[in-house]
């Protein structure tokens, strides 16, 4: 007779309290997957859970506001992980209206530790809630995300959670996110590349809070340390004619670059901004560690692009930093160019020579050379030869030329 009365007890402790949540834990945490790798731009739910069964771990920390309003007797857990810096709204719902309006909230954190601590909790940036409703922050961290969902001893009902991700350059008040979209990209003009002689530019931007769209903007070049690299800043400028030599530098703002300024660009012909096409020309990163540098600090990192740019067209530059990385920093665009090239006079062929008339007297001609100017884009039989030009008893060969002719009075 007693072991059916303990039997009975037992049964219905069970129909009292039901089944445990099966993110009651931290370490059970129910993840909120946000689109393709998570770099999805939108509106995502977790599933409905019931909270009536919930438990609280020993060493669990709850916000003041949580403690204060009651609303630290039972808790259930999400989490979902920023690949790069994105606006976010977290919103804690129910599925019908059982549970009272201040009886459950939340509390944000940036990690995946359990169990999370009040560090973790200022981290985040979003702010606790002691009731049902809805947080924002315009600009949070990339990383793991935990969400505490907690509530009074009363609470009997199914909740889930709201999260709503947006580009954090799209929200008024984000000022270091200018260049951040491509339509968006910094214009450079059309005045420094290709205008003769030498010409500059600079244009000073702030990091900590640029991200970039997806997976694509990947810099995979730079081994397992890639998924670091999530802040892009995308620049565009159009050749005011064939270019010689130009060159961007990246320095810092009032600081030296060092061992930790690692920087990846791409180099794009085309214009990025209004959907515009553009296609790779060419892309590369330096590495500051200690293995690739030969000083400690740089005045800019310099990346060159001889013979490159042609008249006329537009290119698209994009700068890939660190996601950790907040500081302003400079992007310089120069160019020189040759303004005394005689332009299209490189072949000894009649319409090709800069006829300089009949010469009555003495007279000067400026000249000089540019790429344009490369025996190799104006090979003639042997006055140009393939080979570029060898003068006797010197061990080099010339390869820039340009044609004369003129006539004896």
């Amino acid at each position: 007779m007693k072991r059916l009365f303990l039997y009975t007890i037992l049964l219905s402790a069970f129909g009292v309290f039901g089944q445990r949540p099966i993110n009651d834990t931290c370490s059970k945490a129910m993840l909120i997957k946000l689109g393709p790798a998570n770099f999805g731009i939108g509106t995502f739910w977790s599933d409905s859970v019931s909270i009536d069964s919930g438990t609280i771990q020993i060493g669990e920390y709850f916000h003041s506001s949580l403690v204060s309003a009651g609303n630290d007797k039972k808790s259930i857990w999400f989490k979902f992980y920023l690949p790069a810096r994105r606006g976010v709204n977290i919103e804690l719902k129910q599925t019908a209206n059982a549970i009272g309006v201040t009886d459950c909230g939340f509390t944000t954190f940036f990690g995946n530790q359990c169990l999370p601590t009040s560090i973790m909790a200022t981290a985040a940036k979003i702010t606790t809630l002691n009731q049902f409703g809805s947080s924002f922050h315009p600009c949070m961290d990339p990383g793991w995300y935990m969400i505490q969902v907690s509530s009074k001893a009363r609470a009997m009902g199914k909740v889930y959670i709201k999260v709503t991700t947006s580009f954090p350059y799209t929200h008024f008040g984000v000022t270091d996110a200018k260049y951040d979209a491509t339509d968006s990209a910094c214009y450079l003009g059309n005045q420094i590349v290709g205008k003769g002689g030498f010409n500059s530019q600079y244009k000073d931007f702030e990091l900590g809070c640029y991200t970039i769209k997806d997976s694509t903007e990947y810099f995979y070049a730079m081994g397992s340390k890639y998924a670091r690299f999530t802040q892009s800043a995308w620049f565009v400028f159009q050749a005011n004619g064939h270019s010689d030599n130009a060159w961007f530098g990246i320095e810092g703002y009032n600081y030296y670059m060092g061992s930790g300024d690692t920087i990846a660009h791409r180099l794009y012909a085309g214009d990025c901004r209004g959907g515009g096409g553009i296609k790779i020309m060419d892309s590369a990163f330096t590495d500051m560690g200690s293995g690739s540098r030969c000083y400690s600090y740089y005045g800019a990192l310099n990346f060159n692009k001889p013979c490159t740019f042609d008249s006329g067209k537009y290119y698209t530059i994009q700068l890939l930093f660190h996601k950790d990385e907040q500081r302003i920093v400079r992007l310089t665009l120069s160019d020189a160019t040759s303004k005394y090239d005689v332009k299209n006079n490189h072949k000894p062929v009649s319409g090709q020579v800069y006829d300089m008339g009949v010469l009555t007297s003495n007279k000067a001609q400026t000249g000089g050379f540019s790429c344009g100017s490369k025996i190799k884009y104006n090979t003639c039989g042997n006055s140009n030869p393939t080979s570029n030009v060898k003068i006797p008893g010197y061990n080099y060969r010339y390869n820039l030329s340009n044609w004369f002719k003129f006539s004896l009075n």
